[in-house]
Formats: structure tokens, C-alpha cells, sequence
């Protein structure tokens, strides 16, 4: 039973609270709701394994939305099911006074033009009939997140979601609460190898600083533990290793179009965040595109 549920061993047992996702089991579909997207994207990645890399490919696609890389993306599963229990009149401000309190200091980077940020979240609810589920917030932040980036979006119906929470415990909860809404999904597994993994990492945490050395214990305790694949009843699953997305993109890319049924776009072979050409950035270079130095430097 337990490996049933992807449980392999007492520290998973012990870990493991997934049991979260069934709370609202009873709560209406999203089925029935103007903001039904056409579907979820599911990023399980590991940490160092091309994470910014793969929403920045996706960005410009004209069918697939990412709501950035900010901590309410990463935290947006908790605001969805706090604010579906207050009144909904009350919920843009509720939002606010939160994100304030738990956004700090980094509030103004994370939360842009606040005040249109609120009013639209506001005039959105006001379509919905009757108080919004979880799931229906979850589509309202898209839609703002992506409007207060200069991407109006006049449909969503017409479009899939990319959401990775990224560094969260166990994102298996997140998967399972998104397919309670009755919402189709695909999840990209994403790897890389793990010598180049651990390389990324050590070089982010600062190596060349003397406390944190290889035999420092406290650096080994930061490196990501593998994820472990995600396989949900309904939904589809695609595999994809950093290396092969980096040289060979239109394989793996053209893969996840052909399970989404949506056209290819050559935005995939460009990295951009909100349609301006990204960089990443570490102390020693700085990487767009598909340049391999991430590939082939440990």
C-alpha cells in the first residue's frame, strides 16, 4: 500500500504529509469556471537542474503562462487555500496585508505596482459567481501576475500553466491539490547529471570562502536531494535530463508540444523573462541561450 503512493521507506513514512491535499476534496470543481486554463504544466525539477533555464524558454510561448521566479510563485499553493476561506470581498486586500508580512524584505521586488496588483485581483473575483475556490485564485494570480508584466491575456481557456514551486519539501502535494480541480496536467520530471548538480550548487553557496570548503559538513547539508518522479492517475509525464534540453531542444521541446497538441514556437530555442532576453548570472559568468558551458563545466 505504502509503494502504492510512492512512499519507499520509513523516512518517507514519517516525512510525508500529503494527506494535506485532500482537504478541500469537497469543495466544487473548477470545471464549471471562466477561469479554466486549458491545463497545468507541472515542473518537478531538481534544484541546479535548469530550473530558471526551462521557465525561460517557455516564456514567450503564445499557449504556455509562467508567473515568474518569486517567492509567490513558490509559496502560491499556500495563499490559494488561505484566501478561499475569507469572504471574497475581502480577499485582495487580505492578500496584501499578507504578502506585506511574509514578503519582507523582499515585498516591493516580489509584489509590482501593488495597487493595480490588488484592484485586478478585485475586478477578476468579480466574475466569479458565488465565493472562488482555490483552484479559481490559483488562475486569478496568473492572469494578474502576467497582466502587471505587460501580457493581457483575454482567454484563458486558451492557455496551459507552467508552474514549478520551486525548493518546497515535497512537491507531490502541490501535483495532487492541482489535479483535484479536474484540471488536466503534464509533469516535466527534470534531472541533470549529478556531478555537474552538486558543482552548481557548490559554486551558488560561495566555495571559494574558507568556512565553506568541501569538508565543511554544513555544505554538504544545502546540496538538493534527488526528487523523486511524479506519476499522477489522468496525467501525463515527460522525462527530461538538462544536457538533452540544452543540446538537443528541439527534440525535447518539440516533445512536450506534441503531448500538450499545441504548435511549436521559436521562442523555445530563447531565454526571456516577460519577452526581454534573461541572463544568468553567477560570480564568474554570465549564461543565455543554450550555451553548453552549464553542460560541460563541473
Amino acid at each position: 500500500k505504502l509503494k502504492e503512493k510512492n512512499i519507499m521507506g520509513w523516512t518517507d513514512y514519517f516525512s510525508d504529509f500529503r494527506n494535506i491535499v485532500y482537504m478541500d476534496i469537497c469543495e466544487k470543481k473548477n470545471t464549471a469556471s471562466c477561469y479554466t486554463p486549458r491545463g497545468i504544466i507541472f515542473g518537478n525539477i531538481n534544484a541546479f537542474s535548469g530550473n530558471i533555464f526551462r521557465r525561460d524558454c517557455i516564456d514567450n510561448h503564445p499557449e504556455i503562462l509562467q508567473a515568474g521566479y518569486s517567492l509567490l510563485e513558490n509559496t502560491l499553493f499556500w495563499y490559494c487555500i488561505r484566501l478561499a476561506e475569507i469572504p471574497k470581498q475581502e480577499i485582495p486586500n487580505k492578500f496584501a496585508e499578507l504578502a506585506k508580512n511574509e514578503f519582507q524584505p523582499y515585498y516591493e521586488c516580489t509584489i509590482s505596482c501593488e495597487n493595480e496588483f490588488v484592484s485586478t485581483i478585485g475586478k477578476l473575483l468579480d466574475k466569479v459567481e458565488g465565493q472562488p475556490s482555490c483552484y479559481e485564485l490559483f488562475v486569478i494570480f496568473y492572469i494578474v501576475i502576467n497582466k502587471i508584466n505587460g501580457r493581457d491575456i483575454d482567454d484563458i481557456t486558451n492557455y496551459y500553466l507552467y508552474w514549478e514551486p520551486h525548493c518546497t519539501p515535497c512537491p507531490y502535494i502541490y501535483a495532487v491539490w492541482l489535479n483535484n480541480s479536474g484540471i488536466d496536467g503534464v509533469i516535466i520530471n527534470g534531472m541533470r547529471n549529478i556531478v555537474a548538480n552538486i558543482g552548481s550548487n557548490l559554486r551558488y553557496v560561495g566555495i571559494g570562502k574558507k568556512e565553506n570548503n568541501v569538508h565543511n559538513p554544513a555544505v554538504w547539508c544545502l546540496l538538493p536531494r534527488n526528487m523523486k518522479t511524479i506519476d499522477i492517475d489522468g496525467w501525463k509525464n515527460i522525462y527530461q535530463r538538462f544536457e538533452d534540453v540544452k543540446t538537443a531542444p528541439q527534440k525535447n521541446w518539440g516533445e512536450l508540444c506534441d503531448k500538450l497538441s499545441i504548435k511549436w514556437s521559436d521562442t523555445l530555442l530563447e531565454t526571456t523573462m516577460w519577452g526581454k532576453e534573461n541572463l544568468y548570472t553567477t560570480k564568474d559568468s554570465a549564461v543565455t541561450g543554450y550555451d553548453l558551458k552549464p553542460v560541460y563545466n563541473t
